[in-house]
């Protein structure tokens, strides 16, 4: 029971972080392309639930696809002024952990149903912020929920970033 309550506890927080009720500073269109991660993060982190901790140890770069950063190789390379994400500083063990980058993509108001393209906008071109999520394991050592709270961007990629980018914190995409 308390397994349950923890795990829908950790999906409801991701939820509210990444796509809830959009901050009257975010813009609506930016905000929905930012929304549009967390149905790609919903599906992951609960596609690893009750995935043995030694074995999401060895293999979490297959088990949550998506882009890795070592730390050593060129920001530049990640892909990220298109939108996405990326991981980094992965942590093993027990209690698995590691920090991400989401980044919204260029404005794009024409792909959205929901605003007038034509309607004059001078805010950034697109938006990003960072997270850490962190798993626990049950007492059988199989990861069985995890967290998602505000972690700091390492340096080089928000370097690259900004000017193309505006760094909102996490909480800024909570309803």
């Amino acid at each position: 029971m308390s397994r349950r309550i923890v795990v829908g506890g950790a999906l409801v927080a991701v939820t509210l972080a990444l796509t809830g009720c959009a901050s009257a500073e975010v813009d609506p269109v930016l905000w929905r392309q930012m929304a549009h991660h967390r149905d790609l993060l919903g599906e992951t982190f609960r596609s690893v639930l009750f995935v043995p901790s030694d074995e999401f140890e060895t293999q979490y770069a297959e088990l949550i696809p998506g882009r890795w950063w070592d730390g050593r190789a060129d920001p530049a390379d990640l892909g990220l002024e298109s939108g996405g994400l990326v991981y980094f500083d992965f942590v093993g063990g027990d209690a698995p952990s590691f920090g991400m980058v989401i980044h919204s993509g260029p404005r794009d108001a024409e792909a959205d149903p929901f605003v007038d393209a034509d309607t004059p906008y001078s805010g950034p071109d697109a938006v990003y912020t960072c997270a850490g999520v962190a798993f626990e394991s049950s007492t059988e050592g199989r990861l069985s929920a995890y967290g998602v709270d505000e972690r700091p961007c390492p340096d080089e990629i928000r370097t690259m970033l900004d000017g193309a980018a505006e760094y909102r914190p996490l909480a800024d995409f909570a309803g």
